[in-house]
């Protein structure tokens, strides 16, 4: 299928070359280059950091300031979100990379939690286009430049990145960062990581650095990780270990292990953010001790913690909106992040019945999260996602059936399905949509009066 940009592919030397009919001068508004930045590499991943360090030195790009990385399998958005929030809270010039985006491009780079706006992104792209000279770059590698060039023309005093995909050879990893964050590992993209956690653990320890300072904040980090932090004498955190948290009448408290870890600080009577998920929970222990690990480069009272917390928003991550019919909105695509919407539904006050706006990626355990979560569905709106990713409806229909004694309907696009849902549930029903970032985005964009209304 054509894009809107014609694209022959030759090869020169052993570098493959892409030639596009549609000048990049020509292009003016952020969908037109959106949609460019598609076409300049025939895949959508191709793991490799060399492009991306090419491109790099010829942009002549520095991060003058303090750098986090994070990777993991779940947990990392928000975990950037949490430590975003805090040092802001501080007083910090702070740049937030993550991706995907729910409804727009510019959630991905944020500049002091404002979202970037269209020209900055613009201008953005056309020196990165400019720079790699036919260089083919995937959409996401891409952005990332564009990020890294948009954090450089700022002063900032510290830049978050999260790893879009594995971590070794991700784009992100192309900048060094004084501390590496590594959220849960669970499996998920086995087909490009590995089939085992121990496999994709070593793709995730990949972001580590000699000496850097690393936040372990999984209960269950694969030997890969721990071994390779060791063997580049890692200053290393451990949750379960130099720390951890308990959580009573509602709020957290967080605790640093004294025989291990004398110089972090007690944080006591917390406000939970978000809905309080189990997962919630998980990661803003992570981002007090990524605080506490930086706190000698980038000092932060306790109150910059305390406010960072109670104001920071999680769009997508179990995300409830009340009312009549109460919605849940979650962006869990894999089994240990289906598992944990599963918890959390369970322990939420009973409904008479669960609807769910349902979608997925075939590149997913789709059966296993049809297994999780299928005994407290009562009815199932399933609906077709765009792109070449997405899975065939009739396909959803068919594991969903074989793992799933609940009522079926199928709806043409995610919207649809939402607002038959809706209106088919009753007060004292629960609709639940889940299973992409690409089906969540596409219906909070339309929910009326939410904060990430287009």
């Amino acid at each position: 299928q054509k894009t809107a940009y014609e694209i022959s592919l030759g090869l020169v030397g052993s570098e493959m070359c892409i030639r596009d009919r549609s000048t990049p001068s020509s292009l003016l508004t952020l969908e037109q280059w959106l949609e460019y930045i598609q076409s300049v590499h025939f895949r959508s991943k191709d793991l490799a950091l060399d492009r991306v360090r090419r491109v790099l030195h010829r942009m002549r790009l520095r991060l003058p300031c303090k750098v986090i990385t994070f990777a993991g399998t779940n947990g990392k958005g928000s975990t950037v979100r949490f430590v975003e929030s805090i040092y802001v809270s501080a007083g910090y010039r702070v740049g937030a990379y993550t991706s995907p985006h729910l409804v727009a491009y510019g959630e991905r780079i944020q500049l002091n939690q404002s979202l970037a706006e269209a020209d900055e992104l613009v201008e953005a792209f056309r020196v990165v286009d400019q720079a790699r000279q036919g260089i083919p770059l995937t959409y996401f590698e891409f952005g990332t430049l564009a990020a890294l060039y948009i954090f450089s023309s700022n002063k900032l005093d510290v830049v978050l990145l999260e790893v879009g995909l594995g971590g070794r050879l991700d784009a992100v990893n192309a900048i060094t960062s004084n501390l590496s964050c590594i959220t849960p590992v669970s499996l998920d993209h086995e087909a490009w990581l590995g089939q085992t956690c121990e496999q994709i653990g070593f793709e995730k320890a990949g972001v580590l650095r000699f000496g850097s300072k690393v936040v372990l904040n999984d209960n269950n980090v694969p030997d890969s990780i721990v071994d390779r932090a060791v063997q580049l004498k890692c200053e290393i955190k451990r949750i379960g270990i130099d720390y951890s948290f308990t959580v009573a009448d509602g709020r957290l408290t967080w605790n640093p292990d004294p025989s291990r870890w004398g110089a972090a600080r007690t944080y006591s009577d917390l406000h939970i953010p978000g809905s309080g998920d189990d997962a919630v929970l998980h990661n803003t222990a992570g981002a007090i001790a990524i605080v506490e690990s930086m706190d000698a480069d980038l000092p932060v009272c306790k109150n910059a913690v305390r406010e960072g917390l109670a104001n920071t928003e999680l769009f997508g991550r179990i995300q409830v909106l009340p009312g009549g019919i109460e919605q849940i909105f979650d962006v869990a695509h894999n089994p240990a992040a289906i598992a944990n919407l599963a918890a959390f539904i369970d322990k939420r006050h009973p409904v008479r019945r669960n609807l769910a706006v349902f979608s997925m990626l075939k590149d997913k355990d789709l059966a296993e999260v049809v297994r999780l979560m299928g005994s407290r569905i009562t009815s199932w709106h399933l609906t077709q996602l765009d792109g070449s990713r997405a899975t065939p409806l009739q396909d959803l229909a068919d594991v969903v059936s074989n793992h799933s004694n609940s009522d079926i309907k199928m709806w043409p696009n995610p919207l649809h399905a939402y607002k038959m849902a809706m209106q088919l549930a009753h007060p004292g029903d629960r609709v639940v949509v889940f299973g992409s970032f690409y089906l969540v985005g596409a219906i909070l964009k339309s929910v009326s009066g939410h904060l990430l209304q287009a």
